[in-house]
């Protein structure tokens, strides 16, 4: 887009529902607006964000109602009208989902209920699901017997083939369940001690291998290398402060 400031410069984005039926009007979900002039006249806007524009989360609203209609995550950079050429614009392309080897250990277990309150002991053993498109992988530890003051220990190794995909991050994670098992009755249920979901520590190490793995990359690909010298791109969800957003540039 075009525009002389100051002046007119509010950006307008909207969010619609398509009717692929046919037979009702696409629905509006709510919009956003993005004041240009008040960012480029901004002396903290010049001072931070003139060189690399941040990603900006925005609310959606609508005017029948104050409730959010949701959140859009945007871009707005802006330069003068000759810098557009100097400047080309980025490659906006979602980043593709790639395979990744999850390896895991358990090793103790501390603090768990008791399965039997009587004898003041469990059998316990451990369970690891991660979730995927193509189905869950589900993985046991050996099972402790007569563990006691519900303390555990397995040292029992766990290894998981994934495909992350960065569009569906509610993907990466790893639920671990605490079991009691009763050798006696294996008809009954198990009894579920306790449980844990393993997510942002998943999404930490996926980041720093990929991020590792894109640093080595770039040695021999100049193309790659942070433009500002603090790191290399691309990151799977951030470069250094300065850069961040950079592989999602579009010209406002």
């Amino acid at each position: 887009f075009e525009t002389e400031l100051p002046g007119s410069s509010d950006v307008r984005i909207r969010v619609w529902d398509f009717d692929h039926l046919g037979g009702l009007k696409d629905e509006l979900v709510g919009e956003a607006a993005l004041d240009v002039e008040d960012r480029w006249f901004s002396p903290v806007w010049q001072e931070r964000f003139s060189q690399c524009a941040p990603i900006e989360v925005v609310p959606l609203k609508l005017k029948t109602t104050k409730a959010v209609q949701g959140e859009l995550e945007v871009i707005c950079e802006i330069m003068p009208a000759a810098m557009g050429e100097m400047w080309p614009i980025s490659n906006v392309e979602s980043i593709p989902a790639r395979k990744y080897e999850v390896r895991m250990v358990v090793w103790d277990v501390v603090g768990a209920p008791n399965g039997d309150p009587v004898e003041e002991m469990s059998d316990m053993f451990v369970t690891a699901t991660v979730p995927g498109v193509a189905g869950d992988q589900h993985q046991d530890t050996d099972v402790h017997w007569r563990a006691k003051d519900g303390s555990a220990s397995f040292n029992w190794r766990m290894v998981f083939p994934i495909e992350f995909d960065p569009s569906k991050p509610e993907l990466a994670r790893i639920d671990i369940n605490v079991w009691d098992f009763d050798p006696l009755e294996p008809w009954k249920a198990r009894e579920l001690l306790g449980a844990t979901t393993l997510r942002q520590e998943l999404l930490d190490e996926i980041d720093r291998v990929y991020t590792n793995a894109s640093a080595a990359s770039a040695t021999d690909d100049d193309e790659q290398a942070c433009p500002f010298g603090q790191c290399s791109l691309p990151a799977l969800r951030h470069g250094c402060p300065a850069c961040r957003g950079l592989a999602g540039r579009s010209h406002t």
